[in-house]
């Protein structure tokens, strides 16, 4: 290990100390959004221990916090949790697209793992992160307890193995017994492994319990801090070496302690919290991390008092407990932004979703507080006593003035010289005036959450404008969860290209009766790299583009371009003006159209002198014909069509030898396979203007 112990603890007490402030602020923000009674307004007079005075008036008065950050951040995290998060293998090389969908499979099968053992869902925990603090820090490290080495199954004699298992699954060794096959043991390796689950696990940590040293020199953090508290009970018992026994003190006397997620398992708030103080004799933990070694300090003070947060003392009480080396090649953490302006001060740098509530919370609890104590004190008038200067107390046996006390004979009466005044309210017309600009001054400060108020008068193009516009920022803080969710795939990633012996693989439900193993050669994940999306259409969205959709295909939707405007990728309103000059121009199409073919058979036939038509190439044709085959009505041809066919019917009365279904112009018929086909183009023919000669 490069560093000492005192180097280790003074490389965390800086970090969190210069990230102080921050934490500062995080907790009054957590205050606010939990209506804690600390931050609850304050009216009249107060003693330096936050005890009201003795005549201070307004200490019945009702208490009054807005609801607003918790209302609006539980709508905005259940927006951002509607959709879940989708890992896509993107691959450099054609031959490698059946790699990415492996490679797709087990990501996504891991990250709902991640899940289900955690209880948690990562997206939810970002957003409070996002929401509520000013950002959440992920945090991804191994379980290697999952994947503990599988040796090669060996017998002694060959009654030992299962009949099923003696052909092809053993190998002989040369009369020192059996052991199993390369093949079988890879095969058992993979089933006992998919089975124990993702190997990885991801945390999404408070930035109460956070501290970081940014790097100067490339992207990432050189050092991370966690900083928490545990029970120190169960701290030591994990540790298997009480306090009694003494801790080593040396980094050469420490062992590997990979399963360092055990410890903050039972975790508590490193401050003050409403329950702090119903949970006493806890030890303060510091874990810190570099590119490359992990160490752990513990607190190993005496502190008297139970149950509130204990500060660093002096006299050195930390005391290194864990410390090893990992091959992650990064500090493993990734921080999730909401807000952020690139503040060179850390606690300036990041907002919350929820800033503008914040600002303005103080001040807006604090006017409604005022406009209800004057209505209390105007329904129901409190009285003080004053004093007449004019008129000498009486005095007692001793000299001394006459105190009230409830005990006394004096007890709740008035002493002479004393009178009753009601406490003056006045309610001026400026108040309710008052009132409103900071309620709208509240209202504006409230951020989208991406939902909308939507009537039964709405149109679908304008509630699709609105929905567009409630989803900005929601949209924003999902973009951030995705990449802190891409940042963790890659970081996988990167660690199993370095490790070509780990198995990368999962189990995965490619239909509802069979269960496989998707596996994916580690070597492969070379020429992949790992996307995330998180669809950012909601629920209320996809409904509006169908009533929306709905519209456009009942008013004759045909374009493609119509699809693109119907999701939003254009103006609705451009589209809505499109369609009603089209409407418009609907009723003159049938006579532009008919002008069109006249045009067209002007150019296409000419009149003889005999009176015949004929086409451009001199030969006479029936322009009726040619109209009819092309789709168009001719009323003269289907008379004279009507008229033949009745000639045809006739002849054949007379003569049964005769087909009457086709009929020549003069209105004799020809025998079957003898029918001549006038008005028809012979092969080779070429076409005029589009039509069918």
């Amino acid at each position: 290990m490069s560093l000492t112990p005192a180097d280790v603890y003074n490389l965390a007490s800086k970090a969190l100390q210069r990230y102080a402030p921050l934490r500062r602020r995080v907790e009054w923000r957590q205050w606010h959004y939990n209506n804690d009674e600390r931050v609850e307004p304050r009216l009249g007079e107060y003693d330096n221990k936050g005890n009201p005075a003795l005549n201070n008036p307004f200490v019945n008065i009702s208490d009054f916090q807005s609801d607003a950050p918790r209302r609006l951040g539980q709508q905005v995290i259940a927006r951002l949790s509607e959709n879940p998060a989708v890992f896509k293998a993107v691959t450099r090389r054609a031959s490698s697209n059946s790699d990415s969908d492996r490679a797709s499979i087990i990501m996504n099968a891991w990250l709902r793992e991640i899940e289900s053992r955690n209880n948690t869902k990562l997206q939810q925990a970002m957003g409070y992160g996002q929401v509520r603090d000013c950002y959440a820090v992920l945090h991804a490290y191994r379980m290697e307890h999952l994947r503990p080495p599988i040796p090669r199954l060996r017998y002694s004699d060959i009654e030992q193995i299962p009949e099923d298992e003696r052909q092809g699954y053993m190998i002989s060794l040369d009369g020192e017994g059996f052991e199993e096959t390369t093949e079988q043991w890879v095969k058992r390796r993979a089933e006992k492994y998919a089975g124990a689950g993702c190997p990885w696990n991801l945390e999404v940590i408070s930035p109460m319990f956070f501290a970081r040293i940014p790097s100067k020199y490339g992207p990432g953090d050189d050092v991370a801090v966690l900083a928490y508290e545990v029970d120190a009970y169960l701290y030591d018992l994990e540790l298997r070496n009480p306090e009694a026994a003494g801790l080593p003190t040396s980094i050469s006397d420490l062992t590997a302690a990979p399963g360092i997620e055990m410890s903050r398992g039972s975790s508590d708030d490193t401050y003050s919290t409403i329950s702090s103080g119903e949970y006493p004799d806890r030890r303060k933990i510091w874990q810190i991390w570099t590119r490359t070694e992990f160490y752990e300090l513990a607190d190993y003070n005496e502190h008297t008092g139970r149950g509130k947060s204990r500060r660093l003392s002096t006299s050195g009480g930390f005391r290194l407990t864990k410390a090893f080396k990992h091959d992650y090649g990064e500090v493993p953490f990734h921080v999730v932004w909401a807000n952020r302006n690139y503040d060179p001060d850390p606690a300036l740098e990041a907002e919350p979703y929820l800033e503008g509530i914040y600002r303005l919370k103080p001040t807006y609890d604090r006017m409604m507080k005022l406009s209800a104590a004057i209505m209390e004190l105007t329904a129901e008038p409190r009285f003080y006593k004053q004093d007449d200067p004019n008129y000498k107390p009486r005095l007692s046996e001793d000299g001394d003035p006459l105190e009230e006390d409830s005990l006394s004979n004096h007890g709740g009466k008035l002493t002479p010289g004393q009178r009753l005044v009601p406490l003056q309210t006045q309610v001026s017309h400026g108040i309710p005036q008052v009132l409103q600009v900071y309620m709208a001054l509240f209202k504006e400060a409230e951020p989208g959450t991406g939902s909308v108020e939507i009537g039964a008068s709405t149109a679908p193009w304008t509630a699709r404008i609105w929905q567009t516009q409630a989803n900005i920022g929601p949209r924003l803080l999902m973009e951030q969860q995705a990449e802190g969710l891409r940042w963790f795939a890659n970081f996988v990633r990167n660690w199993h290209i370095n490790h070509p012996e780990e198995p990368f693989l999962a189990y995965t439900h490619p239909t509802q009766s069979t269960r496989e193993i998707v596996q994916l050669d580690a070597a492969r994940l070379a020429s992949l790299e790992f996307e995330c999306a998180i669809d950012p259409m909601s629920n209320a969205e996809r409904m509006t583009v169908a009533q929306y959709l709905s519209e456009f295909i009942n008013g004759g939707m045909r374009k493609r371009r119509e699809l693109h405007e119907a999701f939003g990728e254009k103006d609705p309103e451009r589209y809505q003006r499109e369609l009603e000059v089209e409407l418009q121009l609907a009723p003159y199409r049938q006579k532009l159209l008919q002008t069109e073919v006249e045009a067209r058979m002007a150019t296409m036939f000419t009149a003889g002198t005999d009176g015949k038509i004929r086409d451009g190439n001199g030969q006479e044709v029936d322009y009726r014909e040619v109209l009819s085959r092309n789709g168009y009505v001719v009323p003269s041809l289907e008379e004279d069509k009507a008229r033949q066919q009745a000639q045809a019917m006739a002849q054949a009365q007379a003569n049964p030898s005769y087909d009457i279904r086709e009929g020549s112009a003069d209105g004799a018929v020809a025998p079957l396979g003898q029918r001549p086909l006038p008005n028809l183009a012979a092969p080779g023919t070429p076409t005029q203007q589009g039509l069918v000669p």
